[in-house]
């Protein structure tokens, strides 16, 4: 601090003002110095005339906004690359832009420093000197514009740039968001959402499953909602389970409002799927009885609705409470089912959903079960298959 350059001889010095954030710093000693105002002195610098004929913004993003009013061409382009986010492509901006001086506005904006270029033009990608200038920018877009300009952003990713919607469907979920393509945008977050659970990265999974159920409540009410959230509750209740345990209350709130949602559908094929994570939740909340309750009713369920997958699920649902009663043989029968309903080539991908493999599980409580009844051969030719299984499979 004691080296930055000050007003000498006035009250308000640029380092008080800056209050020691460093960009603020920077920011208004670049400004000062641009305007053409001071005149070095010593080892300072002093004003030409006096301080009240020089407004020095009072916060950072003052002094920004006003290096950006300065930039005739390089303020607009700073509006609508900080729309598309604080890294964006020049391919992106130039494919969007409206404007006929692009260019120019490119290059008074890496000359004032407040972008970064990495590459050349046409495969040029550009940075945000600090998410402040980023924010600043978009900030002073009008409400309008700023719509306006996430529509197009977003119609441009879904004609042109196909590939990256694919590997990054939030970034296009984002812009309809905010361009007010609700339901494009519900679709891409559950998309997003179904990508990140399939790689256990459940937090972000539940961030974009969660934005997606808040801007459905955008809609109104009818059949199609409701199976749209029905869905969106459903696959937000595995990635709660995974990363904060299955007994979670968000989790089994999540499969309660999806059991509510099917039950207002009307036999709805995903009811067993519904039951069996309920009973699960029950099961390692430790209340046994309502999760043989539950278990019971995905049996039932099943043979009116279900798959393979859903009947071997119920059946290590019912399995379960079994198991922790001491009805350790009838425990072994449901699980044996359920080795037997076990196909790898059709259910190992389903572990991504269901969050375990069943097959693996299955295995291991059976192995238990035969260990438990005397039978150490057959329990360590499970545990083996279950070593086996869960190595094959890919799943953490």
């Amino acid at each position: 601090r004691d080296n930055l350059p000050s007003l000498v001889g006035s009250e308000m010095c640029i380092r008080d003002r800056a209050d020691g954030v460093p960009l603020f710093v920077e920011e208004l000693t670049k400004m000062v110095l641009e305007s053409g105002s001071l005149e070095e002195r010593g080892r300072g610098y002093e004003l030409r005339g006096p301080l009240a004929d020089f407004e020095i913004p009072a916060t950072l993003q003052g002094s920004l906004m006003a290096r950006l009013d300065r930039l005739d061409a390089g303020k607009p382009v700073a509006q609508l690359g900080a729309a598309l986010g604080r890294e964006f492509l020049y391919e992106l901006l130039e494919a969007v832009s409206p404007l006929d001086s692009l260019q120019e506005g490119l290059d008074q904006l890496l000359e004032a420093e407040l972008l970064y270029e990495r590459g050349v033009r046409p495969d040029a990608t550009y940075t945000f000197k600090h998410a402040m200038i980023q924010d600043t920018a978009y900030q002073s877009l009008l409400k309008r514009v700023r719509q306006e300009f996430h529509a197009r952003i977003a119609n441009v990713l879904e004609e042109r740039f196909t590939d990256r919607v694919e590997a990054q469907p939030e970034v296009i979920a984002r812009h309809c968001a905010e361009g007010g393509l609700t339901e494009k945008a519900i679709a891409h977050y559950q998309r997003a959402g179904q990508r990140a659970t399939e790689r256990s990265a459940n937090e972000e999974a539940t961030g974009h499953l969660g934005r997606a159920l808040e801007l459905l409540r955008q809609l109104p009410e009818s059949a199609k909602r409701d199976q749209q959230e029905l869905a969106l509750q459903l696959g937000l209740a595995v990635p709660l389970s995974a990363a904060r345990g299955w007994s979670d209350a968000e989790s089994e709130n999540a499969f309660e409002r999806a059991r509510v949602l099917a039950s207002k559908l009307g036999d709805a094929p995903e009811l067993p799927r519904i039951l069996v994570g309920l009973a699960v939740a029950y099961h390692i909340a430790g209340d046994l009885e309502s999760s043989a309750e539950l278990a019971a009713q995905a049996e039932d369920a099943c043979e009116r609705l279900g798959d393979e997958f859903d009947r071997l699920s119920a059946q290590y649902a019912v399995g379960c409470p079994l198991y922790w009663q001491g009805e350790t043989s009838r425990a072994l029968h449901h699980f044996e089912r359920a080795i037997e309903l076990y196909d790898p080539d059709a259910h190992a991908s389903r572990a991504f959903t269901a969050g375990i493999d069943r097959g693996v599980v299955c295995r291991n409580y059976a192995a238990v079960c035969s260990w438990l009844l005397g039978r150490p051969d057959r329990a360590l030719e499970q545990v083996n298959e279950a070593v086996a299984l869960a190595k094959q499979g890919g799943h953490p």
